[in-house]
């Protein structure tokens, strides 16, 4: 697991800061923890505060001393408890609030999400009211924003500011605590302009014109599948940490659909339940006596109306063209069998047949037939005759991908005489996806990379169009030729605490014989957190974004290789003899032992010797058990203040902290073969 922590200086709070996804936006969490001592309220901690607390010491309420003041933890009473907290806090001064000159203004009701909670330090009485000002400070027009709920200490809140940017909060409560002024300063920008990844009807794709007395309805649906991608930057930091782009979901985009060319009306859709595209009818009036065919043109305008102003991308347009046609046309598509509720066609499971299903409709008056044996099918799997045929059972082995198909129908024009029969040929080719169900165990049982016995699901396997054959790292192993990633259905018991995306286990402490060296260095990927549409009931269960799935498995893997990549460039790598030369464990000492406080009093996985010797150079200390965890984030205090980032990073954007990252979301888009991926909305029909 990935352990990030910030550094605060003495005078100032210790801030804890995680990201979630509150709105469609995406929030951070302020999450903060005010200094105590200050019993006079002059924001600084001092004599004088010193002096309340003498005079009530021992007091309790109605005692003649007793002053509420200087009960700094809440528990009315004064003991030598609230010294110790006026004493290690002795000399600390609060923060400034803002200039009293500037406007104040209340936060607006959406935009960029603040989520969080304010506490203060070893307080244990009621909650105490809060101030909370947010500032912009590259902003032209400066504006103090102020929450339009009151806040109390050790309750949640949200607050919504105009735009992402460098905001700088400023944090009080009355009496006790002090100030606190702190940053956040994650930045966002449209990135790449919105794209249209699908789109139906396919540019030049005919359909029969109601002027040929259609049997049936003679609307055009009309749709688009956008995506937008914003870029996020941490500014002001060292160093300053530039991530990759972060797929935005689509409930912010508007659609305006309008009718260039053609005879019809056009009625925009509302975007249809659990699908990504947005779309419109398009209503033919019917083409003139001498007028055989029409293009149809259809220009629908993307605009994104992102409540936060920072991540707005220019308007996007794309031209929807077709053709109404004075003859009968056919339609196909296809779906799996006998499952079509899951629309994907995909390979049979290890103990069901799977079978397509291949389906044919016409758009014809009652003038023209279209029978059974008229309709010859091409496809990968075989030749058919049928309206609806049915192929045997998918091999299991059938590689994922996009696979191309066809049919021709011949109509047959069986009009009333002495009017003469006639006949008209119609072509249709197109492709379709050939998935896997990312939630579905494999099509072949393979638990050899499971642990514990656990059976990978079917997004772990390698073979090729799976996600294991695309996700850089995937199949690394290590100097003995086995295989370093490793399944696990959940995170194992001694970790579920922490409930990680996945774990480096440096030890070999989840090996099947622990801690033996063959274990060491893997990293298990946890499928309950990584399945992005599980998160049901879970307060983390936005945690993914708009990474969903491939993605969220992509960037997972690439930040626990990078910590992997620098542990082995500084210890050597996990092997006994890198152990016994000192790196884990004193000279001589025949393995290294878990828990063993003679050899690591702080059980922080580094020995004693190693955290004297090396103290300076990796900022360990054999007293300080998240030595280890602030070696790899580049933590150079040593104090105790830390916190851990529960993989928000990994999720969000991949890899941080050195500007090249190996990983951008969304680049393995085209190469999603599973059910519900980019690949399954983008259907080519010609």
């Amino acid at each position: 697991m990935l352990q990030k922590y910030l550094f605060y200086p003495p005078l100032m709070a210790l801030c804890l800061v995680l990201c979630l996804l509150l709105t469609p936006l995406q929030a951070q969490e302020l999450s903060i923890t005010l200094l105590n001592g200050d019993c006079d309220g002059d924001n600084e901690v001092t004599l004088s505060d010193f002096g309340i607390l003498v005079a009530a010491f021992g007091s309790v309420p109605g005692d003649p001393n007793w002053d509420p003041r200087a009960d700094l933890d809440g528990d009315l009473e004064v003991t030598l408890y609230d010294f110790s907290i006026l004493q290690r806090n002795f000399g600390a001064i609060g923060a400034e609030p803002f200039d009293p000159a500037l406007p104040r203004q209340p936060a607006p009701a959406s935009g960029y999400a603040v989520s969080g909670l304010i506490e203060l330090q070893d307080w244990e009485g009621a909650p105490l009211p809060v101030q909370l000002e947010a500032l912009c400070e590259g902003d032209s027009q400066q504006v103090v924003y102020t929450p339009t709920q009151a806040l109390s200490t050790g309750q949640p809140f949200t607050m919504f500011l105009p735009r992402s940017g460098e905001w700088k909060f400023y944090v009080k409560v009355p009496y006790f605590g002090l100030a606190v002024k702190t940053r956040f300063n994650r930045i966002y920008s449209p990135g790449d302009p919105i794209r249209i990844i699908a789109k139906h009807p396919a540019d030049g794709e005919t359909f029969a014109d109601p002027s040929l007395g259609l049997d049936g309805p003679a609307t055009v649906l009309l749709w688009v599948v956008p995506v937008d991608y914003d870029d996020v930057t941490i500014a002001g930091g060292s160093p300053r940490l530039q991530f990759p782009t972060n797929r935005e979901r689509s409930g912010h985009l508007q659609y305006e659909w309008r009718l260039i060319t053609g005879r019809g009306t056009l009625i925009p859709l509302g975007i249809p339940p659990f699908f990504l595209y947005h779309g419109a009818l398009f209503n033919p009036a019917g083409l003139p006596p001498d007028q055989n065919e029409e293009e149809v043109r259809v220009l629908c305008t993307i605009k994104d109306m992102n409540p936060d102003i920072s991540r707005r991308d220019p308007d996007k347009s794309e031209e929807i063209r077709f053709v109404m046609v004075r003859r009968p046309t056919l339609h196909i598509r296809v779906e799996a069998y006998p499952e079509p509720e899951s629309g994907t066609p995909i390979a049979s499971s290890h103990d069901t047949p799977v079978y397509i299903r291949f389906i044919a409709t016409a758009r014809r008056s009652p003038l023209w037939s279209l029978r059974d044996s008229d309709v010859q099918w091409q496809t990968p799997w075989g030749s058919f005759n049928g309206l609806q045929v049915v192929t045997g059972p998918i091999p299991r082995d059938e590689v994922h991908r996009r696979f191309e198909f066809s049919a021709t129908a011949k109509f047959r024009y069986e009009p009333v005489p002495p009017l003469q029969p006639d006949a008209q040929d119609d072509t249709r080719r197109a492709s379709h996806v050939l998935g896997f169900r990312v939630t579905d165990y494999d099509e072949q049982i393979d638990p050899s990379r499971g642990a514990r016995g656990d059976e990978p699901s079917n997004w772990f396997d390698n073979r090729p169009g799976h996600w294991g054959s695309l996700i850089p790292r995937f199949n690394d192993t290590d100097n003995a030729g086995r295989p370093i990633v490793y399944f696990a259905s959940e995170p194992f018991e001694e970790l579920k605490s922490a409930n990680p995306l996945a774990y480096l286990d440096i030890t070999g402490r989840f090996g099947e014989q622990p801690f033996h060296e063959q274990y060491r260095g893997r990293i298990y990927l946890f499928e309950s957190r990584l399945l992005y549409g599980t998160y049901k009931d879970s307060p983390q269960r936005n945690l993914a974004l708009t990474a969903s799935w491939l993605d969220l498995v992509a960037v997972t893997i690439m930040h626990e290789f990078s910590h992997r990549d620098r542990f082995i460039e500084s210890w050597g790598g996990f092997s006994d003899r890198d152990i016994v030369e000192g790196v884990w464990s004193p000279p001589g000492e025949p393995n290294w032992k878990f828990k063993n406080r003679n050899l690591d009093s702080d059980l922080d996985l580094l020995s004693n010797q190693f955290e004297r010797t090396y103290n300076k150079k990796y900022h360990c200390h054999f007293d300080d058990r998240y030595s280890v965890w602030k070696w790899w984030a580049g933590y150079v205090s040593y104090g105790r203040d830390w916190f851990g980032d529960d993989e928000i990073i990994a999720t969000l954007w991949g890899e941080w902290g050195d500007g090249s990252p190996s990983y951008l979301i969304g680049q393995l888009d085209t190469q999603d073969w599973s059910v519900g991926g980019r690949q399954d909305f983008i259907q080519n029909i010609r």
